[in-house]
């Protein structure tokens, strides 16, 4: 049966196997096989790798399998642009993050980190997953008002967009948004799934 994945889709696709599977060459295989890879000896192009991946921001998770590929000049500095900005802003999250909730704990209001660097820790290289903004899930409803002054006072400022039911953003100075969650998720329309959320966040 024919694939109807192109033949850079595949190549990114078995690019990202080995840079996120301990198992990288079972993985790679696997992707290949599943998605009917072209073994054919003509190259993809991979001006057209690139431009996937940029579009689905992977391209810094993917950047030791790029570094590999023999890429024009132009297209190594933004493999290599790309995984700086992406590193860069990591360690810019994972100072805010920590700063946040160690402004919080010392308000007396307890938070977990959502996604992010936490999530990124399961990654073979962390600081190359993207990551756009700090999520914390408040373990007290109680302590919302607590929390809200504790940030603006810190100097955060309420987003005048508040798009969500079950968080409320603030802004940094650097433009870095925090989104302070109340709830794992937003309300579902059964209350049997709204039942089960709310025992998990009891536990």
């Amino acid at each position: 049966m024919k694939s109807s994945f192109s033949k850079e889709e595949c190549a990114l696709l078995s690019m990202l196997a080995k840079s996120l599977s301990q198992n990288q060459g079972e993985q790679s295989q696997q992707i290949n096989d599943d998605v009917g890879q072209d073994n054919s000896q003509n190259e993809p192009d991979y001006g057209v790798i690139l431009e996937l991946a940029g579009a689905h921001k992977v391209l810094s998770i993917a950047y030791n399998e790029f570094i590999k590929l023999p890429l024009s000049e132009q297209q190594r500095k933004v493999v290599v642009s790309t995984a700086k900005t992406t590193v860069a802003q990591n360690l810019r999250l994972l100072f805010l993050d920590k700063y946040v909730t160690g402004i919080l704990e010392k308000a007396g209001v307890a938070v977990v980190v959502l996604k992010g660097m936490v999530t990124a820790a399961y990654y073979k290289e962390p600081l190359y997953r993207k990551s756009g903004d700090v999520d914390l899930l408040l373990l007290d409803k109680s302590k919302l008002e607590t929390a809200k002054k504790t940030l603006c006072d810190a100097g955060f400022s309420m987003a005048d967009n508040q798009p969500s039911l079950h968080h409320i953003v603030f802004d940094s100075a650097e433009g870095i948004e925090i989104e302070l969650h109340t709830e794992l998720a937003e309300p579902f329309d059964n209350k049997e799934m709204n039942r089960y959320m709310d025992e998990v966040m009891l536990q």
